[in-house]
């Protein structure tokens, strides 16, 4: 079996399995610690070095091991028995690697769950590891690990920094958001002139009116003197 060194993240190595049989991508804990094997059979982007190792860095804080089989998943029932037979063989490798590296695997495997529905062959997939495979979206599967930048004081522990997957605010948002806030400035910019512009009259009145009073007053000692 082959086993290529693709990156080292702070927690953990990411390396690229192959064999005549079996190809995939699998992160080992450096601090040895038990763990549960995580399928993403789903992945669209696997062809790309750069995206594979972006994908494991947002896992990189949290217990996760994430295998990424090359394999492309097909729904078509006469592939399902062949897909599952490769699949069992790409646990069956990385459940060899863990343990080899004194990785304590659990039975239970997670599947990522990418959309609100269940696949025709992940169904299939998961009837036959029984109650052993359960169907998982990243987020809530980050939700139940604990992370590694954890600062313990006393007898309490808290979490500090707790990554997030993913907030990339699409192009279309970001450019609705900038409209808005433009055209917010803009009103608040126009408001502004015209307080302005209403104060300014307000004084030049008051300057006039004085200015006649003080002309009529003359006027009027002018014709007393008289």
């Amino acid at each position: 079996m082959n086993k290529t060194f693709v990156a080292s993240l702070e927690n953990h190595n990411v390396y690229l399995i192959n064999n005549n049989n079996v190809s995939f991508y699998l992160n080992v804990l450096k601090e040895k610690d038990a763990t549960n094997i995580t399928l993403d059979i789903k992945y669209k982007k696997k062809n790309s070095i750069n995206d594979i190792v972006n994908y494991y860095e947002k896992i990189d804080n949290y217990n996760i091991t994430l295998v990424v089989p090359l394999l492309e998943v097909s729904e078509e029932n006469i592939n399902f028995n062949k897909q599952s037979n490769y699949l069992s063989l790409v646990i069956n490798c990385a459940y060899k690697l863990l343990t080899s590296n004194n990785v304590l695997v659990k039975d239970n495997i997670n599947i990522i769950k990418h959309n609100s529905f269940k696949s025709a062959f992940t169904d299939f997939f998961i009837s036959i590891f029984k109650n052993r495979v359960r169907y998982i979206t990243l987020d809530n599967l980050v939700s139940e690990e604990v992370p590694y930048n954890k600062i313990n004081a006393m007898n309490m522990s808290f979490v500090v920094g707790r990554p997030e997957l993913d907030l990339t605010v699409k192009e279309e948002e970001m450019n609705e958001i900038i409209k808005e806030t433009t055209e917010k400035e803009q009103e608040l910019s126009s408001n502004k002139v015209q307080k302005v512009n209403f104060a300014t009259s307000g004084y030049v009145s008051y300057y006039l009116l004085g200015f006649l009073t003080a002309i009529i007053t003359l006027l009027a000692l002018t014709f007393l003197i008289k």
